[in-house]
């Protein structure tokens, strides 16, 4: 299960922003499997993160922007369809006996 280590480097880097567990985790990946065809791109990651300046960005920022202004939330209103359109659902239709 060496791709398990994986996505928990991947869980490191993206949720907990750590550095160091992320290298960790991709390190043993890399150990576990060094055939793996992920293998020359967890390596150039890691070159990346072994970088004493790289600091790995707050993806929170991105992945949730800035509401709209309260104002622009409205929704706009839609009438139902008439009775007559509508199906019964009647709770007996759902348990009745079928052909089966």
């Amino acid at each position: 299960l060496h791709f398990c280590l994986f996505y928990e480097g991947l869980v490191h880097f993206r949720l907990e922003r750590d550095k160091a567990a992320t290298i960790a985790s991709w390190e043993e990946f890399r150990r576990l499997a060094p055939a793996d065809a992920q293998g020359p791109a967890i390596d150039a990651a890691l070159a990346v993160l072994r970088r004493a300046d790289y600091e790995i960005p707050d993806f929170a920022a991105e992945e949730n922007p800035p509401l709209p202004d309260a104002s622009d939330s409205r929704v706009r209103y839609m009438p139902a369809k008439p009775a007559e359109e509508r199906t019964d659902n009647k709770t007996e239709d759902i348990i009745a006996p079928d052909d089966l």
